[in-house]
């Protein structure tokens, strides 16, 4: 499987720092969002899981949507992910078939 999480306490914030380096947001932004992902590595810590997934998931929606618009989240260097967009709503499916799980 591709791009998987090898320490998602390590990987989720350092999607801000990425993002701040990369010019995709402000230094406010980053101070805002960094304070959202300690609440989400917090939860990890605490082994709650489930909740931590899906706060640390809604806080890394907030972080995208702070990007310029028009921002390919897979290559940052385009504005296009053609001719390979990805189909996110099968994927979401697959995923979540009984057999997947």
């Amino acid at each position: 499987m591709g791009n998987g999480w090898v320490d998602p306490k390590v990987q989720y914030p350092a999607y801000a720092d990425f993002a701040l380096a990369n010019g995709l947001i402000s230094i406010q932004q980053y101070t805002q969002i960094k304070q959202q992902f300690k609440i989400c590595t917090g939860l990890i810590d605490a082994e709650k899981f489930v909740e931590a997934a899906d706060f640390c998931e809604k806080t890394n929606d907030d972080l995208v949507a702070m990007f310029p618009p028009g921002t390919n989240t897979s290559d940052i260097t385009s504005t296009s992910c053609e001719p390979r967009c990805p189909d996110l709503d099968a994927i979401r499916n697959f995923f979540n078939l009984e057999d997947t799980r």
